[in-house]
């Protein structure tokens, strides 16, 4: 009786060891980075491929499990995420590019930071974007013979040290 049981959990063991093994990673794609100005809304979208429309997906501040952005406790109204699908038309595809879109309306300075996309399959594949970084940018009043001139805050940075440089 004690060979039987052993030889049970044996294969018990090595049944759950290769469905975890064989579990595949999920090819999740997002933008490194995105730019927007105080007040303007922020898009950011993830991409895959999965041939059916039955998955769970999730944006976290961070790349890390933290709550999702959409938690009321977290989002202010302000955090809205949607879901679309398109069938792909080359014979050489898979099936289907999923997208979900993570908006941000009214961006503030504390919505700065790194934004990851994780998605879950029904079929047991799981993929984690590597992260887009959105930058709060700041415009900047120049005068420039009489006119003011408006300048992204990175384009200004530009022009000082290209004016720095040409003064040398």
């Amino acid at each position: 009786m004690e060979i039987l049981t052993r030889k049970i959990i044996f294969t018990a063991n090595l049944i759950i060891h290769m469905s975890a093994a064989s579990k595949t990673v999920l090819d999740v794609k997002q933008p490194e980075v995105i730019a927007a100005e105080p007040g303007q809304s922020a898009a950011i979208t993830c991409s895959f491929v999965y041939d059916s429309p039955s998955y769970t997906a999730k944006w976290t501040r961070g790349c890390d499990n933290s709550l999702p952005l959409t938690d009321p406790n977290h989002s202010n109204g302000r955090i809205k995420t949607t879901h679309r699908g398109s069938s792909s038309t080359e014979s050489e595809s898979p099936c289907c590019e999923r997208y979900f879109i993570l908006t941000i309306a009214n961006v503030t300075e504390n919505d700065s930071g790194t934004y990851c996309c994780h998605i879950q399959t029904a079929h047991g594949q799981d993929g984690v974007g590597l992260g887009t970084k959105l930058e709060i940018t700041q415009k900047v009043y120049i005068a420039d013979g009489g006119h003011k001139v408006l300048y992204n805050v990175m384009e200004s940075f530009c022009l000082i040290i290209l004016s720095a440089l040409l003064v040398f």
